[in-house]
């Protein structure tokens, strides 16, 4: 005997449990490696990028934030931490632009805070009016391009609190600055969010290496589920290959690889089963089936004169039929000649315990007529019950071309 190659199926489970153990161990030394690099290496960034090393954008948002924080504790000393990478420009513009903004949406009580917040950080700042001057002239001549009365007016009371006067905006010139003093840069202002209720809690903490140990842990966890689920999916399938296997044969000889049973009755309308012809291997031979073929003229119940008991051969790609027929219908020379037109068809007598073949390539399947029940008038089924044997046929390689049949199915 030959040595028949690996059915398709255990192929298939092999290489998915083969991946499911690369992807477990991919996960072990990935998640082991990152953990020894952030836990051996001095990164850079480990709690995140520096405020000042922000776009202006978020700049801008960082500080707006920071000062929100302070309407709600009131902690000098950590406004004080977090404006200290910004130069004193962006903080007064912020501290200005969140002023105007409280005020202008009547929430005076917050614009007061911040006016007060900005007069102590120009004290401890070092803070003079040549710096502040310009960037409030330019937050005038934005709010005046605007036209709305309302910020101007604001800005003039946040001016008052630190300078001790109103700005009046310039237009195509900047104030004096004073001898020995350069100007801070000017940053492009953006609107921020106004009211905003954001408090940030200083440098994010680094990665805890407990978080790569819950995603081992995870990681391990659902791998083991879907192992355990596709071990419970083989046990079933065993199981009920299994069960496939229990055939009651009482004929001669090795027995059938399938068997299948099928049942019609009077009324069953439609009528058309089949199934899958495939080895214990899970080998994959071809289908077969029964269906209505002919039924009485004019009848409302579905009347069946005839069925077809058929069978197709996936190696020589053909379809044969046995046509099983009322006696009525059998004798009918119309009707029997044209089963007879097709040479994969045969007509046969419905009569009970009869049996009938069918030879293909690779298959012979025996069709046994276990119950036939006819009218009274011997024109259509009342009752019909079939069982289909297969079996395969010898010497013949069930993937391709002609080899000794398998020891297992030997």
């Amino acid at each position: 005997m030959s040595e028949s190659r690996p059915p398709l199926k255990s192929a298939q489970q092999f290489l998915i449990v083969g991946l499911l153990i690369g992807i477990l161990a991919g996960c072990i030394g990935g998640s082991g490696f990152v953990y020894m690099y952030t836990n051996t290496t001095d990164l850079v960034y480990k709690g995140g990028a520096y405020p000042d090393e922000l776009t202006t954008n978020y700049q801008d948002h960082y500080l707006a934030m920071t000062i929100d924080s302070y309407l709600v504790n009131e902690q000098l000393d950590q406004v004080e931490q977090r404006f200290q990478s910004f130069p004193p420009v962006p903080q007064i513009r912020a501290l200005a632009r969140q002023s105007t903004a409280y005020a202008a949406s009547g929430r005076t009580a917050e614009a007061q805070m911040i006016n007060g917040l900005a007069a102590q950080l120009k004290l401890s700042g070092g803070w003079t009016n040549a710096i502040i001057e310009p960037v409030l002239v330019d937050l005038s001549a934005q709010y005046q391009a605007e036209g709305n009365a309302a910020k101007p007016q604001a800005l003039n009371d946040f001016s008052l609190v630190v300078l001790g006067a109103v700005i009046v905006p310039v237009e195509g010139e900047q104030p004096p600055v004073t001898e020995g003093e350069q100007p801070a840069e000017q940053v492009p202002a953006t609107e921020p969010e106004s009211g905003t209720d954001l408090a940030i809690e200083g440098t994010p903490p680094p990665v805890s290496s407990s978080n790569w140990l819950s995603i081992i842990c995870a990681c391990l966890l659902g791998l083991i589920g879907i192992l355990l689920a596709l071990w419970l999916i083989r046990r079933r399938t065993a199981a009920e290959m299994a069960r496939k296997k229990e055939i009651v044969y009482e004929g001669e000889g090795v027995p059938p690889i399938l068997q299948w049973s099928s049942t019609y009755t009077l009324g069953r309308n439609p009528y058309d089963e089949s199934f899958t012809l495939e080895t214990e291997a899970g080998d994959f031979l071809g289908e077969a089936g029964i269906g209505m073929n002919n039924v009485v003229e004019g009848s409302s119940s579905g009347q069946v004169k005839d069925f077809d008991v058929w069978v197709f051969d996936k190696t020589d790609i053909n379809t044969y039929s046995r046509i099983v027929m009322s006696e009525a219908a059998y004798n009918d020379e119309e009707l029997r000649n044209r089963v007879e037109l097709n040479p994969l068809a045969k007509a046969i007598s419905a009569k009970q315990g009869d049996s009938t073949t069918i030879e293909s390539k690779t298959m012979r399947i025996e069709v046994k007529l276990d119950e036939v029940e006819l009218d009274e008038t011997k024109l259509f089924f009342n009752n019909l019950k079939i069982t289909i044997n297969v079996f395969l046929q010898e010497g013949v390689d069930i993937k391709s071309g002609e080899m000794d049949i398998p020891d297992h199915l030997s």
